[in-house]
């Protein structure tokens, strides 16, 4: 059905569950409203004080992030089952920019949109650096404004991280969103001003946060004024959609290109619709069920004897066979005498992460200890026996590193040994004393 209300020039949010697909949008009126599916489907009005500002619902439905007119720093996240909101207010990191004499400051949180798996978000704020004749001020008007990028992990505490620290205030980032299938790649607009020439350079590019690159989709070239794609990935991620702009018409429409493995836009944008369009969005079609299913190639190890000196190494695989990526948190072991090579980080859907443990035995014991993996996925901590012998004797290693139990190559108590020794000597000495005396 249409949505009863005018709806407000911002980006919608769509998702679906089983019973179909919702769109969730803000009103003109200040509310946020849902479409539900079917034939007789209801356009629902979720809010009616009229301060939602923006507002986005997660893929699963579960959560939905906004925020509030004349409190612009904070995100809040409405937990639907939980009934609870958690707010969180934007703080930037203290830093400062070249061009003006102070540090930046949060003004508001524009554009909200959640990744795939419904635990990040990704956004965009009105920044404000002050300048030396005009500080930043409830006026609009005052400082210098342009707009960056952030992240919120809202199941890890609210952390919040914005990708482009040392930002020039002559460069604008806006309407960014997750790709479809991972949170480490993101789409979103650049727009560059060009003091020289009094234009601007914009359009939609695609950001790696953990290769850091900022590579091109689709670039508009000396533009009188500012303009924005509000891009968002379609499919596979494969192709990126934009908005695409004919000035001589006054017309804006839906445009598509192709990506390449590293984010570049590739080929001739094609049009996917001659009308005007605004504030487009993609969306998964389908219901996807996530899982994180972690596999490992064994369950122990066994390094055999080594001895003192020498290193014996196994390798050990941990695979991602899941439809959603795993971070992990923590993988270590309990002693100095296994190590292993591996790191924290994110495991990609259906990749296989390679380790080597290497045992490295001191004096003569046997050796056990555990490799422990952590991670949110499935399950969420992993446990692998190690154990190894040096074979000049069968003592025991406690969790701190230390040898306990016997230490020498007789394999008797070091007690039993003095004792030994003190018998010998007193035998001797008594035989002594009974020769001089007779």
């Amino acid at each position: 059905p249409l949505n009863s209300t005018a709806a407000l020039r911002a980006v919608p949010s769509v998702f679906t569950l089983e019973n179909g697909t919702h769109i969730a949008y803000l009103g003109t009126d200040g509310n946020l409203y849902l479409i539900e599916p079917g034939e007789n489907a209801r356009d629902i009005a979720l809010s009616s004080t009229g301060a939602v500002r923006s507002a986005a619902f997660s893929p699963n439905g579960n959560l939905v992030a906004f925020t509030i007119a004349g409190r612009g720093e904070q995100i809040h996240v409405l937990d639907v089952g939980a009934e609870s909101t958690t707010s969180y207010t934007v703080e930037l990191p203290n830093f400062q920019q070249s061009e003006t004499s102070g540090a930046a400051q949060v003004r508001l949180v524009d554009s909200l949109s959640f990744d795939y798996a419904s635990e990040k978000l990704i956004f965009d704020v009105l920044v404000c650096t002050p300048l030396p004749n005009s500080p930043c001020s409830n006026d609009l008007n005052s400082g210098y404004n342009y707009w960056t990028v952030g992240t919120l992990d809202v199941v890890n505490a609210g952390k919040l991280s914005f990708p482009f620290p040392g930002q020039s205030p002559l460069v604008s980032l806006g309407y960014p969103r997750f790709a479809s299938n991972n949170s480490f790649i993101a789409v979103l607009d650049v727009v560059v001003f060009d003091d020289t020439t009094q234009t601007y350079d914009a359009g939609a590019y695609t950001y790696n946060f953990e290769t850091q690159q900022l590579n091109p989709v689709a670039q508009l070239r000396r533009l009188n004024q500012p303009f924005f794609t509000i891009p968002s990935f379609w499919g596979n991620d494969e192709s990126v959609t934009f908005l695409s702009p004919d000035f001589s018409q006054d017309l804006v429409v839906p445009a598509v290109i192709a990506v390449d493995a590293d984010g570049v836009g590739t080929g001739t944008p094609t049009t996917l619709n001659p009308n005007y369009t605004s504030f487009p969005t993609m969306h998964r079609i389908g219901v996807r069920t996530l899982n994180r299913d972690l596999e490992i190639s064994a369950s122990a190890l066994d390094f055999g004897d080594v001895t003192e000196g020498e290193s014996a190494r196994q390798t050990l695989m941990l695979t991602n066979r899941g439809n959603s990526d795993v971070e992990i948190t923590d993988i270590r072991t309990s002693t100095a005498f296994f190590t292993h090579n591996a790191s924290n980080g994110r495991l990609a859907q259906g990749a296989t992460l390679e380790m080597t443990v290497t045992f490295t035995p001191s004096s003569f014991a046997n050796y056990d200890d555990q490799l422990f993996i952590n991670s949110n996925g499935t399950p969420s901590s992993l446990s692998i026996s190690l154990s190894g012998r040096n074979p000049g004797g069968s003592g025991q290693v406690d969790e701190t590193g230390e040898e306990s139990g016997s230490s020498g190559g007789g394999g008797g108590s070091v007690t039993m040994l003095l004792a030994l020794l003190m018998l010998s000597v007193f035998g001797r000495r008594q035989g002594r004393a009974r020769g001089s005396s007779a």
